[in-house]
């Protein structure tokens, strides 16, 4: 993929991440269970909360030169976030994210999208530094047309306690078509 496929891709991937960049609508449910009074146990931290994709937009710009049309989506997206530190320091961060009602209908056309967004984060971090893993995926599929547009992004890095990044792989994925 050229450099201006994925920096324009980007950009029309930045459309779908602004529902993201905003502070949730509304508090699921928050649960903390704390640790007894024993060495070994395990601290952890379970938060939820629900964010609207309304009033966001989404578009994708293929490889090939074609774009999908913008979609305005609406719906929420549960997520999750649990945050566990175990007795000798070390943090475990995982979140997950699910569609509540997520769907989209093409600005041009009225044609309806099914969407799919699901998002797995995983990260580590201890005195020697963290790592962590990102998968994002996200799909729109036109009801009617049967274009399908999907990203799918894999993320990896470390990085030390001075903050120098050891590992940072990104993959990003695009496929479109029928």
């Amino acid at each position: 993929m050229s450099s201006h496929t994925r920096r324009t891709g980007l950009v029309a991937f930045a459309f779908i991440l602004a529902a993201c960049d905003g502070q949730p609508t509304a508090p699921a449910s928050a649960s903390i269970a704390t640790p007894t009074s024993v060495a070994s146990s395990v601290e952890r931290t379970v938060e939820s909360y629900i964010s609207s994709f309304e009033g966001v937009l989404a578009g994708f710009i293929c490889e090939d030169g074609t774009t999908s049309e913008l979609v305005a989506l609406e719906g929420q997206l549960f997520t999750r976030n649990t945050v566990s530190v175990n007795p000798t320091g070390t943090y475990h961060v995982t979140s997950h994210s699910m569609p509540i009602g997520l769907r989209g209908v093409g600005v041009e056309t009225g044609q309806e999208y099914r969407v799919k967004e699901q998002e797995h984060m995983a990260v580590t971090q201890a005195e020697t530094g963290y790592s962590g893993t990102l998968r994002n995926v996200f799909v729109l599929t036109g009801r009617e047309s049967m274009e399908t547009f999907k990203l799918v992004t894999i993320a990896r890095y470390v990085v030390t306690p001075q903050g120098e990044i050891v590992i940072e792989r990104q993959k990003e994925r695009w496929e479109c078509g029928k």
